[in-house]
């Protein structure tokens, strides 16, 4: 990390379940993409975010994919520019034994 990749991990009780849709997990990522990062260094402390797609809906690559399902919905899209990797990031799931579960097969490979 940064990099394609959203680990799912088990919560501890600090985590508000306002942040996890009363979920008992919550998923981490470091984004390789020099806005978010710059966004991130500016505050100093991690971010609640969500994905950028409606959940269930296909994964966008540029701006024109997102802005319908958005617009009347968020106070500011930040056009970053067509995604480099042009598909969705690899999300697995670590559970309390350090098992690993590959949720989503993205950009990522496991090997």
């Amino acid at each position: 990390m940064p990099g394609a990749l959203t680990i799912i991990l088990k919560k501890n009780e600090a985590i508000s379940p306002l942040l996890t849709a009363n979920l008992d997990t919550i998923g981490v990522r470091i984004p390789a993409n020099s806005i978010a990062l710059k966004i991130l260094e500016s505050v100093n402390y991690p971010l609640a975010t969500t994905s950028a797609n409606i959940s269930g809906e296909e994964s966008g690559i540029k701006l024109a994919d997102f802005e319908v399902d958005f617009a009347d919905k968020v106070d500011a899209i930040i056009d970053g520019g067509e995604s480099k990797l042009k598909v969705a990031s690899t999300i697995v799931q670590v559970d309390d034994k350090d098992n690993i579960k590959i949720l989503r097969q993205g950009t990522l490979k496991i090997k």
